[in-house]
Order: C-alpha cells, then sequence, then structure tokens
C-alpha cells in the first residue's frame, strides 16, 4: 500500500535491508561510537519518558 504524504511516499511493501552490506558497515560504526562515547543524558530522558508512556 502506497500512501503520499505531501512530497513523499509511504510504501509498505519496502524490502528488508537488515543484511545490506552498507546498512551493516553503519550499524556497526554506530554501535562502536556509542560504546564509546555512550548516549547523550537528553536523549535517554527521553526515552525514559516515552517508555513510562507506553506502559
Amino acid at each position: 500500500m502506497k500512501t503520499k504524504q505531501g512530497t513523499f511516499t509511504i510504501d509498505n511493501n519496502i524490502g528488508n535491508h537488515s543484511n545490506d552490506p552498507f546498512v551493516v558497515k553503519k550499524l556497526e560504526s554506530a554501535r562502536k561510537r556509542i560504546e564509546k562515547y555512550g548516549l547523550p543524558p537528553q536523549l535517554l530522558e527521553l526515552h525514559s519518558v516515552q517508555t513510562k508512556k507506553r506502559g
């Protein structure tokens, strides 16, 4: 199903890119950076608030 939203289209039939080498490389890079520097306190606080809202 495609839905037109302003200047972009949402398509629910998108393929799985979890094994795409580009995606895997970027994910590993992000994981290493988070391990080295951690996450900003504002992001952790936002996550905590969102988690509490869910229940």
